[in-house]
């Protein structure tokens, strides 16, 4: 499997084809000045720097598929933080009062 086939599989179920956005199929590599989806970025840039050529189809699918789980585990942990960030400065100000 190419690295370009890996990130075609990543980019199917991905909003508006984001992925391969981040993708330069002339140099196959990351496009290094890509502005945007950053996270589409940093998918692609982890995909390519942990690419495997010489592995099998299923090991790369199976190593990519952990990296991705393990920065899903990491951005579940930021969004917590900012959940108890939020809940910290409701229950020592209380809600701001609305705008109309």
């Amino acid at each position: 499997m190419t690295i370009a086939d890996l990130l075609k599989a990543a980019n199917t179920h991905y909003p508006d084809g984001g992925i391969l956005q981040h993708w330069d199929p002339e140099t196959n590599q990351p496009v290094e000045k890509s502005k945007g989806d950053t996270l589409a970025f940093f998918v692609v840039r982890e995909l390519y720097e942990n690419h495997d050529p010489f592995a099998c189809d299923e090991e790369q699918l199976a190593v990519a598929i952990g990296l991705i789980g393990g920065a899903i585990g990491d951005l579940l942990a930021v969004h917590r933080g900012l959940l108890e960030g939020l809940r910290k400065r409701i229950d020592t100000r209380g809600l701001p009062p609305r705008e109309r």
